[in-house]
């Protein structure tokens, strides 16, 4: 099943995503200008080549002040599409400012109709939420930046 976009959104890949999940396709290639993606239902996993999804999906660094010894940026474990609450209209999980503790949930990834919780790599303050709600993510992707307490 071969599908060529000029653009997408979260919403209209969750529906792409939805879609493929319902249909009997057992694979699915996506094509955009800023990245594509390979589902394969044989496989279980989904793999990515996505050179510029980052600089069009994804909000990039502008104001770097931080030492790189004390900041730390917690990544995607997937692609798939972030939230930063567990529910629509909760409480995020963490703010700007928030002490955190390795482990503890940052956000969630829905990748095939499968939410995975996003636990924090390192312990300290949130200093900035670089990923926005309902965005999608690739693999690898910082999604929160925190400023790590020893």
């Amino acid at each position: 099943m071969g599908l060529n976009m000029t653009a997408i959104n979260a919403q209209s890949l969750q529906d792409v995503l939805t879609a493929f999940d319902a249909s009997s396709a057992q694979q699915l290639d996506l094509k955009t200008n800023a990245f594509e993606i390979h589902l394969d239902k044989t496989a279980g996993e989904i793999a990515t080549n996505t050179p510029t999804a980052t600089q069009s999906i994804m909000p990039e660094k502008t104001n770097d002040t931080a030492t790189e010894t004390n900041q730390q940026d917690i990544k995607a474990p997937l692609v798939g599409i972030a939230y930063l609450a567990p529910k629509p209209g909760a409480a995020p999980f963490v703010q700007v400012g928030d002490i955190i503790k390795v482990g503890q949930t940052v956000a969630v990834i829905e990748a095939m109709k499968l939410i995975n919780e996003v636990p924090s790599t390192v312990a300290g303050k949130v200093t900035r939420i670089i990923v926005t709600d309902e965005t999608l993510v690739e693999f690898g992707a910082p999604l929160i930046e925190v400023e790590v307490t020893s």
